[in-house]
């Protein structure tokens, strides 16, 4: 696994928040994590009020992150149930 740097990190997660609240999520937060986990630096979280809207904003997720910072997310956690 390549390490990523912090700032890059950040912006990886503030582009995914963006692309959430672009497909109208709710409740959006980016959460730095890092110095308690250490197996990521930051989680975004957000809430859609129905699996249509659930799936869209995760493919608005994967898609920005994709086209601004080169790769796919590493985990999407709820995408398959459309909840968590």
């Amino acid at each position: 696994m390549t390490a990523v740097a912090p700032d890059e990190s950040r912006r990886t997660a503030l582009v995914a928040a963006d692309a959430a609240e672009d497909k109208l999520a709710t409740d959006v937060v980016v959460l730095h994590v890092g110095p308690v986990v250490g197996l990521c630096e930051y989680f975004v979280l957000a809430t859609g009020s129905n699996d249509r809207q659930v799936k869209a904003i995760v493919d608005a997720v994967e898609e920005r992150v994709a086209e601004e910072i080169g790769e796919r997310p590493r985990a999407v956690e709820g995408a398959d149930a459309r909840r968590w």
